[in-house]
């Protein structure tokens, strides 16, 4: 009886509960990975592997520790569904960890082709493989230099995010908040020193660091006051243009509703708004 309940149990997907990955299908696949501007991770494995299971807590530690930085995401080849999917990536040994990394934007729909990928080949720990992933992170942020800054700051058709930092190098949060606005929001930021301090403060009030502030068409400035977290940012950020992607997002949405299981693809979900949007429609006419 131990035996056949632990068959069963590993007939499951492993990620299923997890907050961070999500589990993919051949419906799922295309949508999640390639039509987005982030990196992802792709761990394709089969829950009878031992090895795929000594690996689970580690990969969901480093979807926990980066998943603001990067899309995390599992296929189960075990699955008939998924045999194709993981046959068309050549999947051999379990577990396959890809890495996938958009073209460079330019202001079109990410496709499929236009994609690279890699198959991690370094220790198969949380640390070693949030540390690389964060060097996959494609960067959209300006650095500023104080002979810029009076450009940067000035009246301009699109706002613009500046970063005022201590740090020579852009975390990857920050690069991650600019892929969510591209297109919408200029990135840039600047390492004040105490050497060009004097020169920053004719333009804008260094009050502590890091600090990020808001440019706005007409050339107000917007200092952000909230917590470190990508969500609260984008959420402010979202006062000034639109997001194209991250939680608050109208592909952020699609994304939870597929971790919920309410969607297959996002042509579901793009069904449902639709339907939502028509029976609204119909209330208010009855009215």
């Amino acid at each position: 009886m131990l035996v056949v309940f632990f068959l069963v149990s590993l007939a499951y997907a492993f990620y299923d509960n997890s907050k961070n990955i999500y589990e993919l299908t051949p419906k799922s696949f295309d949508d999640v990975i390639y039509k987005t501007n982030h990196t992802s991770v792709v761990e394709f494995y089969a829950p009878w592997c031992g090895y795929c299971q000594q690996f689970k807590s580690h990969y969901i530690k480093a979807a926990q520790a980066s998943s603001d930085v990067a899309q995390y995401a599992a296929v189960n080849c075990d699955l008939p569904e998924n045999k194709k999917l993981c046959n068309e990536y050549r999947i051999e040994g379990f577990p396959t960890i890809l890495v996938f990394r958009p073209p460079k934007w330019t202001g079109k729909i990410t496709k499929k082709n236009g994609h690279s990928s890699e198959i991690y080949r370094g220790e198969r720990t949380a640390s070693k493989l949030t540390e690389f992933v964060k060097g996959r992170v494609k960067n959209y942020v300006k650095r500023v230099n104080a002979r810029d800054i009076a450009s940067f700051v000035a009246v301009k058709d699109k706002p613009r995010v500046l970063l005022l930092t201590s740090k020579t190098s852009i975390s990857p949060m920050f690069k991650a908040l600019a892929i969510d606005f591209l297109g919408s929001l200029d990135f840039g930021y600047l390492t004040v020193t105490d050497e060009i301090k004097s020169e920053v403060q004719k333009h804008i009030e260094v009050e502590s660091l890091p600090q990020i502030v808001v440019i706005d068409r007409d050339g107000s400035f917007h200092k952000y006051e909230g917590p470190t977290a990508r969500t609260a940012i984008a959420k402010f950020l979202g006062n000034f243009a639109e997001a194209e992607d991250g939680e608050t997002s109208e592909r952020g949405t699609f994304l939870k509703g597929l971790k919920k299981g309410l969607y297959k693809s996002y042509r579901d979900f793009k069904k449902s708004r639709a339907g939502k949007s028509k029976s609204a429609k119909h209330d208010k006419d009855e009215l």
